[in-house]
């Protein structure tokens, strides 16, 4: 038996991710990322809800419920005559939290356990169990609220319910199969079939300072009284031949105890008869020990042996601490699920990453399908995380993105991403771009799950150079929020794959910009390995219309144009709602001189922009010094920037020149196609 995906309707900022919204689950690992406060957590937390009755409050109920509450609550106040038809309409009725479980089964499972779910003699694999928190009786609760009303104009519903719900709530269990929905069940039948297990994130574990117990305390007297509850039925087990040795080794100590104990404090009880203590004639005063197993495991600590002495587990990292606990929860697990035979067993890890360094955390990830298989765990995994080494490590088409607009929660999933792409394409190579995108967020950069925003670039310059960009730009921004307040993403990759990234971009929805060149050279070099042209003001004015771009993106994406001429045409648009945009070098007036020029590079157009700066700063700028030195004035240097530049690229200096602009970065200016982009971007 199989859970295949998930359904959850009006539960805190998963509003709806119900119908076509459903959230599939894989048959091993699933993996659950996003930035925070997108409702991974909610997602998890559903469950335990549900499966093991805990209590909802009101404010589990979305936002988006609110309105609804109070329209049901007054076109009921408004009603003449109440009536039967009012409860009809579907639209009349208070929300309710529903999750639905889509589940898959086969002739293996336990057909006496799962049958009651079974609400159809029809043949199928599957059912569908729907959980719901909703009115206990309606119509009296309506009645009760409007008769509230009345009593008091200025009664407030919402006020009402968050005090009072979980009065006139109540957990709901209904099966679902061949097209029918059968008679209400409980829980403890649900739980014959379904078994769900939680590691929530350990925020809280030793830091070395502290002296209390272990962290793996709880975990082991949790499975000594599983093993002991289950003495009875698996005599034979070795895992319970290993309790009934224990509590011997412990009964056999307590009886050694005992004889200490007469001598140590022989003292104290004769000092007790001196008083007349015990006072019933024919008694004696003994002391005994009684330490049971659950007083061992209280005090129970983890060492670990280092050059022949033993240290005890606050010496330990902190990260390995936590992969300890995981690995042991999960083994309790085991125990547990083989003790009540479910059919079907989830296991839920919230942030395992805690603690741990990034190899670590990969490790993890890579280990935990074996580890499951080696040790019989059967179950499926659901892990929430921000970590990117976890996702790096993990199969990209299990990967559920979490993102939000407004108080609406979307889950994008990776798998559907990957059928959409490979169906829509008909030619080869573009049925290359999911094995493209596989590997590179995978193997280079999958920060953009945990982003507010991207910026997509060509180069390493651009990269090294994009915190002072940032900051530079932020001293002119306003009116919105700073690029440095918010988590932006960098991702760098070559001009040539950059438009590869267009459907993933698409599909995830996260606002990008993309910072590239315009590459233009004369038509009939565009397929040349040397295709370089001096973009110099008599090129621009006679010959844009004859020069094309040789960028992908520029051609194939945004704004799908390539000839020079068009693209330079376009004006960047500030104000526009796209979640993408793109800037490029452009036409930039040259002071002093009746001329324009563009830059056909990053490097190009900052030696445009700040001639002086070059000049003034010529003695420090150690990867063009030599080129620059001789140049009486700005206008000459601009002029030749073209040149400088070629000079900058033919002697692999690029790095060079971007270290020499940060360590001299307080009198130069940001390029003004990246400080317009970077300006939308903040937006």
């Amino acid at each position: 038996m199989k859970l295949e995906s998930v359904e959850v309707k009006n539960f805190r900022a998963l509003n709806d991710l119900y119908k076509d919204k459903k959230v599939n689950i894989h048959e091993d690992i699933t993996l659950l990322v996003g930035k925070n406060n997108v409702g991974k957590t909610s997602f998890t937390h559903i469950f335990h809800l549900f499966l093991n009755e805990g209590k909802f409050d009101f404010e589990d109920f979305s936002l988006n419920t609110h309105k609804k509450f109070k329209k049901v609550f007054k076109d009921y106040c408004e009603l003449n005559n109440v009536n039967e038809e009012f409860l009809e309409k579907e639209e009349n009725h208070f929300p309710v939290i529903q999750l639905k479980l889509s589940i898959k089964y086969n002739e293996q499972d336990n057909w006496s356990k799962i049958s009651p779910l079974i609400t159809s003699l029809q043949v199928n694999d599957s059912i569908e169990i729907l959980f719901s928190y909703e009115p206990k009786n309606e119509p009296m609760l309506l009645e009760n609220l409007r008769a509230l009303y009345e009593e008091d104009s200025t009664f407030n519903v919402i006020d009402w319910l968050q005090k009072n719900i979980s009065d006139h709530y109540t957990h709901l269990i209904t099966p679902y199969s061949g097209g029918e929905y059968s008679e209400k069940i409980d829980i403890s039948t649900v739980k014959k079939v379904i078994h769900i297990h939680h590691i929530m994130a350990q925020r809280s574990l030793e830091d070395g300072h502290s002296q209390s117990n272990s962290k793996l305390s709880p975990v082991f007297r949790k499975e000594y009284k599983i093993r002991k509850s289950s003495e009875a039925n698996y005599q034979q087990d070795a895992l319970n031949s290993n309790v009934l040795a224990l509590e011997t080794a412990i009964t056999n100590r307590n009886k050694e105890i005992d004889t200490e104990l007469e001598g140590f404090f022989e003292e104290f009880i004769n000092s007790f008869s001196t008083f007349g203590f015990p006072n019933v004639e024919g008694a004696n005063l003994t002391l005994k020990s009684h330490i049971e197993a659950t007083d061992v495991f209280k005090g129970i600590q983890f060492f670990y042996k280092s050059n022949e002495h033993l240290l005890p587990e606050k010496y330990n990292g902190l990260g390995f601490s936590n992969l300890i606990y995981i690995i042991s929860d999960l083994l309790s697990f085991k125990n547990r699920a083989d003790i009540k035979a479910a059919e079907l067993n989830l296991i839920f890890i919230e942030e395992p990453e805690a603690h741990m360094h990034p190899q670590l955390q990969s490790v993890f990830i890579k280990k935990l399908n074996s580890f499951l298989s080696n040790n019989s765990i059967n179950a499926q995994v659901i892990i929430s995380t921000h970590s990117s080494s976890i996702v790096s490590s993990s199969k990209f088409q299990n990967i559920k993105y979490f993102s939000k607009t407004r108080n609406e929660v979307i889950v994008k999933d990776l798998a559907r991403f990957k059928i959409q792409l490979e169906g829509e394409s008909k030619d080869v190579k573009e049925n290359q771009i999911f094995k493209f995108l596989e590997q590179y967020i995978t193997l280079v950069n999958c920060e953009m799950f945990f982003a507010d925003k991207i910026i997509m670039i060509e180069g390493s310059v651009e990269r090294l150079l994009m915190p002072i960009f940032i900051k530079k730009v932020d001293k002119t921004i306003i009116d919105t929020k700073k690029l440095s307040e918010q988590y932006i993403s960098v991702i760098e990759v070559g001009g040539a794959y950059m438009h590869r990234f267009k459907e993933f971009l698409e599909f995830i929805g996260v606002k990008t910009l993309i910072i590239t060149d315009i590459d233009c050279c004369e038509p009939q070099h565009s397929e040349k390995a040397n295709r370089k042209v001096n973009v110099k003001h008599e090129v621009i004015e006679e010959k844009a219309h004859e020069l094309v771009t040789t960028n992908p993106v520029l051609k194939f994406w945004i704004p799908e144009k390539e000839v020079i001429k068009e693209l330079l045409e376009i004006t960047f648009n500030l104000d526009e709602k796209s979640n993408f945009n793109i800037t490029y070098q452009n036409i930039v007036s040259i002071s002093g001189v009746d001329k324009s020029k563009c830059g056909r590079s990053f490097e190009e157009a900052f030696i445009i922009e700040n001639a002086e700066f070059l000049l003034k700063n010529s003695t420090k700028l150690d990867s063009i010094k030599n080129k620059i030195k001789d140049y009486k004035n700005e206008v000459e240097l601009i002029l030749d920037s073209y040149e400088i530049y070629d000079f900058i690229d033919r002697n692999d200096k690029k790095t060079d020149f971007a270290f020499d602009l940060m360590i001299n970065e307080e009198d130069w200016v940001v390029p003004a196609y990246i400080k317009e982009g970077l300006k939308w971007l903040a937006k």
